[in-house]
C-alpha cells in the first residue's frame, strides 16, 4: 500500500495489512497503456515458489511454468492468420493460447497437429516439447 509492502504473518487479524489478500501493481514507468501479466501460484508459506518464465512472442504474451506454457493476445482481441511462439522448457510441455478467432487451426513445429477452436472458448491446446511453433487459421 502507497509503496510499503506488508509481509506475511501468521498471526492475521481483521485489522492486519499483510500481503496476503491483496495485489497492488504499478507501472515501474508512465507510459501511455500498460500490460500487467500476473502467475500466482498457491502454496503454503514453507514452499519456495516455482520459477517462472515470461514470454513474448510477437502479438502473443505469457509464462511458462514447470510443464505448462500459457499465452494470451497483448491486445486481448481474438486473433487470426499467422502466429509464431517460441518457449523453452524439458519434456512434454501442455500448451494453451488463448484468445483465438475460432476455426481449424494448425500447429507446426517439433509437433504438427490441428485443433479446432470453438467461438465460445477461443482457446488453442496441444502438448509437445520446447521449441518455435507456427500456428496457422486454415481457411473454410
Amino acid at each position: 500500500y502507497h509503496g510499503v509492502n506488508w509481509p506475511e504473518s501468521l498471526n492475521v487479524t481483521s485489522s492486519s495489512e499483510t500481503g496476503a489478500w491483496r495485489v497492488e501493481l504499478s507501472p515501474a514507468a508512465p507510459a501511455r497503456a500498460d500490460n500487467f501479466l500476473n502467475v500466482m501460484q498457491v502454496m503454503r508459506t514453507s514452499q519456495a515458489p516455482l520459477p517462472v518464465t515470461h514470454i513474448d512472442s510477437g502479438r502473443l504474451e505469457g509464462a511458462a511454468l514447470k510443464d505448462r506454457v500459457v499465452l494470451f493476445s497483448k491486445t486481448g482481441e481474438r486473433l487470426g492468420g499467422a502466429l509464431e511462439i517460441t518457449f523453452g522448457g524439458t519434456g512434454l510441455l501442455q500448451v494453451l493460447v488463448a484468445d483465438l478467432a475460432a476455426g481449424t487451426w494448425q500447429v507446426a513445429g517439433p509437433v504438427r497437429t490441428r485443433a479446432e477452436v470453438s467461438e465460445e472458448a477461443g482457446v488453442l491446446y496441444f502438448r509437445g516439447p520446447a521449441g518455435t511453433y507456427r500456428l496457422s487459421r486454415l481457411e473454410a
